[in-house]
């Protein structure tokens, strides 16, 4: 470049583009002929220059009073392509990086895709992945850009550390937060991947922990994950601070409502005086009272919570603060991202209405009843103002997942031996949050089918309805010498009367058939040889306080049901089956589980079929075969079943490890149970209706590849001609 001082140009002379017109070049500079060009005014038109990503070298330089430019273009991208990506698909990779065919080659911008590619595989768990650009040189200034790839392995989580921690210990404290250490016992899951976000949750779950505990002062001082050198695992390490923990000295009440009784506040409260503090109880208590002040008439309230601390004595005052807000009703609510789903599949979930005051409980709440759905990946909510100051507009953001589900299951166990099953689900039925499964079942001993189908709100109502079809097959040789088949269908309708009650009203017509006698079967079962038929119509009570479905350690659930058979068919008869379970978490990680099984079903005008009766044994009452106590005839051996039975188990369940991250339990328990009446009678028939107590021990292990339970189990008291079995397992898997 020549530095020269300010003169004026007789032409601008352009050398070396080949696809670049002249004029578009000229039009980047900083000056024109008719100006007098300082080298300045040359430095600024290289940048210009430069900036337009169309050249690898430009030199601006004077011949007398002709300014010439030469420029040397950046090649145009052929074709770009992807070598080494399995995990990502190369068409999903185009879609994310800048550049593409026809597009200009250069350097910073092939970095800048390298670095959106590398940042890719970080959010697929990849920090090891490694991007090599390679260029091939053709014709005409053009190349083809090949992104190298080693994709690497997924980056897991080799260990986390605690810093800072007394109250709750290690092991705890892995159990409350997300991240989970990778351990080839875990099952199949993501957890133990690193994922900053998935940190940011941590802190959040560690927080509510202590706060839950009395602990207001807590805070996560740090949460940091290393990566290794060898970039193949994070090392994870949260720094906390405790704090002292604190009871609750005073509960006070402010309101800015003359009219408001605080009275009647007070009664309605959870959070008690002289009880350890509890954000949660907290936080329920004040929805509480806008609830009640809901009930109440007042729309538009304010109820705050204000903590004083006094941290010389470990005590805090609480003041929950009521005041008039100004009245908002909600104008409208959008609905974005269901593309399927229809609009009133999400809007039925709502607690509230288009028109009504606008109250942050109840639309929390709606949100809350759509992400239970299980059919939406993301639910966000927006507000926004509405067309006027006393209006909002709520929008809300979704977006859809698959929910559709094929698995195959396989499996052994003690009493059915080798099993496996195959099903289809979907959730989501033609986008109306209908759920449609069908399913195979094969055993040594049984083969089933079912085809199942379920509207959550059938004639847009708040009531369930569906029908099941059912073919079930059983080979009965061992413990009553004959086979059985049943076919049959069932309606079902629900109606939840609150959040934890439900109930159910059904009606089944089922066939039931009993063939294939042995030589030497029980004349007791002889007789009933042939098909029945059920007309049946039924109802269930159940009442859920479980703190969670999977893996309860909290609460209780308790289901009543009834059933009567005699319209039309070839039977007549009334059962009662009623079924209660409690968990209570008595030290940390140690959960004690108290289950309670009573049946009874009473023939009207009819003997009760030995298909109908009870069978008790097996998974049902641990030291006993299926069908190993109960009614029995003493010369064949066969197990006749009965009409009234009983089981009770009380059971603790214990780490067997001190690594969170070891998914083995240990059991101890204990069950009681018996099998008694049934409508015939004889000289060999034994009916004993004694209880039969067991005691043993066991383990449960979520293993990689499904949950195996193995049980080793004494029948203390028992009959001497009961079925007894020591060892119980089963063992399965679903993908």
């Amino acid at each position: 470049m020549a530095n020269a001082n300010a003169q004026n140009n007789s032409n601008i002379i352009i050398k070396g583009n080949q696809r670049v017109e002249k004029e578009t070049i000229i039009s980047y500079m900083t000056f024109t002929l008719n100006d007098r060009v300082s080298s300045n005014e040359i430095n600024n038109s290289l940048k210009s220059l430069y900036a337009t990503g169309l050249f690898r070298d430009v030199q601006i330089q004077r011949d007398g009073n002709n300014i010439i430019i030469k420029v040397v273009e950046n090649p145009i991208i052929n074709r770009v392509f992807f070598e080494g990506n399995k995990r990502l698909k190369s068409d999903d990779l185009k879609t994310e990086v800048q550049l593409s065919s026809g597009s200009t080659y250069t350097k910073s911008k092939v970095s800048i895709d390298v670095q959106r590619i590398i940042q890719l595989y970080r959010f697929s768990g990849r920090f090891g992945a490694v991007v090599d650009p390679k260029i091939i040189y053709l014709k005409d200034n053009r190349v083809n850009l090949i992104f190298e790839i080693q994709e690497g392995p997924i980056t897991k989580i080799e260990k986390i550390d605690f810093i800072g921690n007394s109250i709750f210990s290690d092991q705890r404290l892995k159990r409350e937060i997300a991240s989970k250490s990778k351990s080839i016992l875990r099952p199949l899951t993501s957890a133990d991947r690193y994922d900053p976000d998935r940190l940011s949750l941590d802190k959040e779950l560690l927080r509510k922990l202590y706060n839950e505990n009395g602990y207001i002062d807590f805070r996560v001082n740090s949460a940091t994950g290393e990566l290794s050198l060898d970039n193949s695992s994070f090392y994870v390490l949260f720094s906390i601070f405790e704090g002292k923990k604190y009871s609750i000295r005073n509960i006070n009440f402010r309101s800015s409502i003359e009219s408001l009784d605080l009275n009647n506040l007070k009664e309605v409260i959870v959070i008690k005086k002289g009880s350890f503090y509890n954000s949660s109880l907290l936080e329920k208590s004040v929805n509480k009272i806008s609830d009640e002040l809901g009930n109440q008439g007042y729309a538009f309230v304010n109820v705050q919570s204000v903590l004083d601390l006094d941290r010389n004595s470990n005590f805090v005052d609480i003041t929950l603060t009521i005041s008039e807000s100004s009245k908002v009703y909600v104008e409208r609510v959008n609905i974005r991202g269901n593309e399927r789903t229809l609009d009133k599949v999400i809007r039925r979930e709502f607690t509230f209405s288009e028109g009504d005051p606008y109250n942050s409980q109840k639309i929390s709440e709606s949100v809350k009843n759509i992400r239970n759905l299980g059919i939406f990946e993301k639910v966000d909510l927006e507000t926004n103002r509405g067309t006027k100051n006393d209006k909002t507009i709520l929008d809300l953001k979704i977006q859809e997942k698959s929910t559709g589900e094929l698995s195959l299951g396989m499996g052994i166990s003690s009493s059915d031996g080798p099993l496996g099953d195959f099903s289809v689900k979907e959730r989501n039925f033609l986008g109306k949050g209908q759920k449609l499964s069908t399913s195979l079942r094969l055993s040594s001993r049984t083969q089933e089918i079912d085809l199942s189908f379920t509207d959550p709100y059938f004639l847009d109502n708040n009531y369930s309805a569906g029908f099941d079809l059912f073919r079930k097959s059983a080979d009965l040789q061992d413990t009553s010498s004959f086979n059985s088949k049943t076919v049959g269908f069932s309606l079902r309708v629900g109606y939840p009367l609150n959040d934890k009650l439900n109930s159910k009203l059904s009606y089944t017509l089922r066939k039931d058939t009993i063939a294939d006698f042995s030589s030497d079967i029980s004349s007791f079962i002889r007789t009933e040889k042939g098909s029945n038929l059920e007309s049946s119509i039924g109802y269930e009570l159940s009442y859920n306080d479980l703190n969670s479905f999977m893996f309860p350690t909290e609460g209780y659930l308790f289901r009543f049901s009834q059933t009567f058979a005699g319209l039309g068919g070839d039977k007549t008869f009334i059962k009662n089956t009623m079924d209660y379970s409690y968990y209570k978490e008595m030290w940390e990680n140690i959960v004690t589980n108290i289950v309670f099984n009573q049946g009874y079903i009473h023939g009207l005008g009819d003997d009760i079929s030995i298909v109908d009766r009870f069978f008790v044994g097996g998974s049902n009452l641990r030291g006993f075969k299926t069908g190993g106590i109960g009614p029995r005839d003493v010369v064949t051996d066969d197990s006749l079943g009965g009409n009234m039975y009983y089981s009770g188990t009380a059971q603790v369940k214990f780490p067997l490890s001190r690594d969170a991250d070891l998914p083995v339990k240990g059991l101890f328990f204990t069950q009681i149970g018996s099998l008694t009446m049934i409508d015939v009678s004889g000289n060999n028939l034994s009916d004993i209706g004694n209880p039969r107590i067991s005691v043993g021990i066991g383990t449960s292990w979520q293993t990689p590849v499904g949950p195996l339970r193995i049980d080793y189990t004494e029948a203390v008291k028992k009959q001497s001609f009961d079925k007894t079995q020591k060892i119980y397992f089963s063992f399965g898997t679903r993908f």
